[in-house]
């Protein structure tokens, strides 16, 4: 039974998002309704696809969970929006689909978030990573303050652990619908202009089960428009207010995340060898570096040497480094 009661713990709507990953999200509807904190309502949109979630939701007969779906796909950033405006919490967390919680993420994070009164301010959580039969937190620098600092040098939260004031995201317009992707980095983005702060529960809380399914931004395609999109919206007001190197710090994180997505893909049979380097080409386009014949050759030679996944670490913006850490292949 939903409680909406400020004098009682305050309702908390999870809002999980999913497009045609039926499973998948059966996983993270159970995982939310596990929570230990038990003054919860979850908001589940389906972005356009018919999966027969809808059925599954009302077998469940858990009044907690309400089901709602966009006739067509209107992607992530709409369809969490749709979530918050149906939202009745006092807080919000987004979940996405492959997102999995321990049953105390909510519990600890609203104990913190309500002492803060509404305050200005989000609070998020470490991630988990899976090692085995064993999850593992992973070493994030995990910092506390006002957000501008370091979300303006590059640093981004871990994405779908936050738990916000459903005023204060409202407030910021919600997430933006006209951007492909950097949905989340976005949002923190608007966050840090408008003078958040941010608090952390340092355990790991959330993580991810292994799948090779799309994500809902979906394509490596809609990926760098949407990072084009971002640096358009966002490059002048970082340059402005701190400096071409934080911009820089910025850049940088994103190319070393994409170089990796493309590298997975590649590794798990999504891309060939001529769409992987052709991706990275139109990466480093994007983002104003110099890509020679060497690159080329350095990029093709490690494509054809590559045998397993690989995780980055945060190097420089130069392509014969990123190689050499990544591949340990002589520049």
């Amino acid at each position: 039974m939903i409680i909406n009661n400020r004098k009682l713990d305050p309702l908390v709507s999870i809002i999980i998002t999913t497009y045609n990953r039926y499973e998948l999200a059966k996983g993270a509807i159970d995982s939310a309704a596990k929570q230990s904190y038990k003054n919860i309502q979850i908001i589940v949109i389906e972005d356009g696809s018919r999966s027969q979630l809808d059925k599954h939701i009302a077998s469940i007969k858990d009044e907690r969970i309400k089901y709602y779906s966009h006739k067509i796909n209107k992607g992530l950033a709409a369809s969490r929006n749709t979530g918050t405006f149906k939202a009745e919490g006092e807080y919000i967390c987004f979940m996405d689909d492959d997102d999995r919680w321990l049953p105390d993420k909510v519990e600890k994070q609203i104990n913190i978030i309500k002492k803060y009164n509404n305050k200005k301010c989000i609070v998020y959580c470490n991630t988990l990573r899976i090692k085995g039969d064993d999850l593992i937190p992973n070493e994030y620098n995990l910092f506390s303050g006002r957000m501008k600092p370091y979300i303006y040098r590059g640093y981004k939260l871990p994405q779908s652990s936050i738990m916000v004031s459903k005023n204060n995201l409202l407030s910021i317009g919600g997430n933006s619908e006209k951007l492909i992707s950097c949905i989340d980095h976005d949002l923190w983005m608007k966050f840090s202009i408008n003078d958040f702060e941010m608090d952390v529960v340092k355990e790991g809380l959330i993580y991810h089960p292994s799948h090779d399914k799309l994500t809902m931004t979906r394509t490596l395609d809609d990926r760098l428009l949407g990072i084009q999109q971002f640096f358009d919206k966002w490059k002048e007001i970082v340059i402005n207010e701190y400096g071409k190197n934080a911009w820089d710090q910025i850049k940088k994180v994103y190319h070393i995340q994409t170089c990796n997505n493309i590298i997975k893909d590649f590794s798990n049979g999504l891309l060939d060898h001529d769409n992987a380097l052709n991706y990275f080409k139109t990466l480093y386009y994007l983002q104003d570096c110099k890509f020679t014949k060497l690159d080329t050759y350095i990029l093709s030679k490690s494509l054809n040497n590559f045998h397993s996944a690989v995780y980055y670490t945060p190097i420089t913006l130069n392509i014969r480094k990123i190689i050499h850490r990544i591949f340990k292949i002589p520049v």
